[in-house]
């Protein structure tokens, strides 16, 4: 794979920049805060966005990059692979979800699908984010270590071996297994969710012999219950029939209302009246609010107005106050170089005459000089007038004035916007009234319909007692079927004879029936079902064998991680070893040819003028350096399955001497072979320096 371009219309600091990339290595230098972090994430966040939705702008890079000029943050990437050239478009969101990502065939033009998308690096370079970003990438910050935390490095160079992450191993993996294993079952036996488990299925055992006892009493609770249902029923019948006798009664005893209903269609008559008062007010309402809402509109551009006029006055008031500044900054140092100028003339003059050169030469001289001081002295007693020309005469009366009519528009549209409020809180009110007198006019002309209905009925169906009477006759028989289906099944219905009146009896059914149910209910409300035990049981001996099934298997997986873990160190080591050395003697030229990597991860190397080994906190700084950047190339060409892979270095010289700084370049030189394209950032000018013209060199 080969980076060819790098084009940003709006990332960060840069807008419309483009960056042309060679094959092999690349070095490209800047100052700090010249962009070269920028370009870097430029490059991770095209091929993998960003999933960070932090606050933070250290911590959001989204947010870190949002472009200065406020548009939109989007670029491509031109780069060949296996044979391709391809565009690489993205246009960033605030989430990865809603970035627009176009994956380009650059020389046909047609847009390419891919697996992941919106991590099209996943494809292209075979690996995650992460991944990524451990074994392609190293920069100073993974260098910036001491003898005080060797153990931390080795502990990385296992997890990264084991498990490709320097923050992941096996023995995390094993750890958090052997966690789980216990949260399970504790070592002694005693806690953990499966002695819970059991223990609730014991107790489930035991609740499910108590609710067998209490399904017989609930059951005969039950048929009291139901015994008092059908007794409240035919209760309820005889109640009913009782109504039906009254109205029979009523309507047979029935009093000329024509005095309620004239009152009742008088009511209706002023409901049209006070309707259309009440809809006048909020059609005015309307109308009033309609133009209230135009003038607040038309004030709202105006407040705009007069901020854009504050801001350009405040402007030309700071113009005014920055050109004035450099006026007497000039005048100053037009004195300064007079008199400087008076200083050194008269020295000379001096020198002249003690040398005794030409009259006309010392003459000259001291005329010069006078003439310089006389012209400081001017200058020094003059008064500095500023010259600077304005198109406002009086800035700072015109930005008060601006800043009072601000603050009277200001009042204006509070006023307005409360006085719509309130209007709006009127009309509100108006609709509510309106309401209540619809639903007013409804209730009337209900109950003038029924008056008529009443009379009518009366006075066309002269049938309507006897159909009454044939309907009470009905329900009596009904009534009494009820009882004798009562007595058959339960064998009484002597419910309080001792109340003749219908509604005390029904009233004392009522109450008895309510009484049993709120006692079952209140004796049952913990109690559940046998069935619904069962089904707990059942559930949690289910649950049960999960967690044995679990149990075991974690137990498993724990003793094959360790065997896996020292077979897998055992298997790695020597051609980890091997790679290292390799790449350590390129990189130090041959000074040290043998770097040892231990089966426990221990470092350390061989010290040819004494022909012995010696351990890790012996090397120097730089040394150490050496062999870390030796390790962490080592490791990425042994873990990377890319056929063409990128190498991209980040200030990795940044406490290389001169001499180490060389040997690291000729190193990357040499290094071309294993990579098809180096990338080196450098805040450092020597450096850059030191990069033989061959090479493309690019200064930000």
């Amino acid at each position: 794979m080969k980076i060819k371009q790098i084009h940003i219309d709006d990332f960060g600091k840069f807008s419309n920049f483009d960056l042309h990339l060679d094959e092999g290595l690349n070095v490209i230098y800047g100052e700090n805060e010249s962009g070269k972090s920028t370009l870097m994430n430029f490059i991770l966040m095209m091929f993998y966005g960003t999933s960070s939705r932090k606050k933070g702008i250290s911590d959001n890079l989204r947010i870190k990059y949002k472009p200065w000029n406020s548009r939109e943050m989007k670029g491509y990437i031109i780069f060949d692979f296996e044979g391709v050239s391809y565009r690489l478009e993205r246009t960033f969101a605030q989430t990865n979800n809603k970035d627009v990502v176009k994956l380009i065939d650059n020389a046909t033009g047609t847009r390419i699908p891919v697996l992941n998308e919106l991590a099209p690096g996943e494809h292209f370079f075979g690996m995650s984010q992460e991944a990524f970003t451990k074994s392609l990438f190293i920069d100073s910050e993974d260098l910036s270590f001491s003898s005080t935390n060797a153990n931390d490095i080795t502990q990385k160079l296992r997890n990264m071996i084991s498990t490709s992450d320097e923050e992941v191993s096996i023995e995390n993996s094993i750890r958090l297994l052997e966690e789980k294993q216990f949260l399970l079952k504790t070592k002694r036996g005693d806690k953990g969710l499966l002695i819970d488990t059991q223990a609730r299925i014991d107790e489930l055992r035991s609740e499910l012999s108590k609710a067998k006892s209490d399904e017989m009493e609930k059951l005969s609770l039950q048929n009291d219950i139901i015994e008092l249902e059908s007794a409240l029923e035919i209760e309820k019948l005889r109640k009913h029939n009782h109504t039906l006798e009254r109205e029979i009664e009523r309507v047979k005893t029935a009093n000329d209302r024509n005095d309620e209903r004239k009152l009742l269609e008088k009511k209706l008559g002023e409901y049209d009246e006070k309707k259309s008062f009440l809809t006048g007010l909020l059609r005015a309402n309307e109308f009033y609010l309609e133009e209230s809402s135009s003038n607040l509109e038309g004030k709202k551009t105006e407040k705009s107005k007069i901020i854009a006029q504050i801001d350009m006055i405040n402007s030309k008031i700071y113009a005014k106050e920055k050109s004035s500044i450099t006026a007497k900054r000039t005048h100053s140092l037009t004195k300064q170089g007079f008199l400087f100028s008076s200083i050194l003339l008269g020295i000379l003059g001096i020198i002249l005459l003690l040398l005794k050169s030409s009259t006309i030469m010392i003459s000259v001289s001291l005329v010069l000089a006078l003439a310089c001081l006389l012209i400081y002295i001017y200058l020094k007693r003059m008064t500095f007038k500023d010259t600077y020309n304005d198109d406002i005469d009086n800035p700072n009366d015109l930005l008060d004035i601006k800043k009072q009519e601000y603050s009277i528009l200001i009042d204006d549209i509070s006023i307005l916007e409360k006085r719509i409020q309130d209007v709006k809180l009127q009309s509100i009110e108006y609709k509510l009234e309106l309401n209540n007198l619809e639903e007013n006019n409804r209730d009337r002309k209900e109950a003038l319909e029924n008056i008529r209905k009443d009379r009518s009925a009366i006075a066309l169906n002269p049938k309507i007692i006897e159909n009454n009477q044939k309907q009470l006759d009905r329900l009596k028989a009904e009534v009494e079927e009820k009882e004798v289906k009562h007595i058959q099944k339960f064998g009484r219905y002597d419910y309080f004879e001792t109340f003749d009146d219908e509604q005390d009896r029904l009233i004392k059914i009522t109450s008895e029936y309510e009484r049993k149910k709120a006692y079952a209910n209140e004796r049952f409300k913990n109690s559940r079902y046998v069935d619904e035990i069962n089904a707990k049981i059942n559930n949690q001996t289910k649950v049960l064998l999960d967690y044995q099934n679990e149990y075991e298997s974690i137990k498993v997986a724990v003793d094959q991680l360790k065997k896996s873990s020292h077979s897998l160190m055992r298997d790695f080591n020597p051609i980890l070893n091997k790679k290292t050395q390799e790449v350590f003697s390129r990189l130090t030229g041959g000074r040290y040819e043998k770097v040892m990597v231990s089966s426990e991860f221990g470092i350390s190397f061989e010290d040819q003028d004494r022909n012995e080994i010696k351990e890790w906190d012996f090397l120097s700084s730089g040394a150490k350096d050496q062999a870390y950047i030796a390790l962490k190339i080592a490791l990425a060409l042994l873990i990377n399955t890319m056929k063409d892979p990128i190498l991209f270095l980040d200030d990795i010289f940044v406490k290389f001497d001169e001499s180490r700084a060389k040997e690291g370049l000729d190193f990357l030189l040499d290094l071309q072979k294993d990579f098809s394209q180096i990338i080196l950032f450098t805040c450092h000018k020597r450096i850059f320096d030191m990069v033989n013209d061959a090479t493309n060199k690019i200064s930000l």
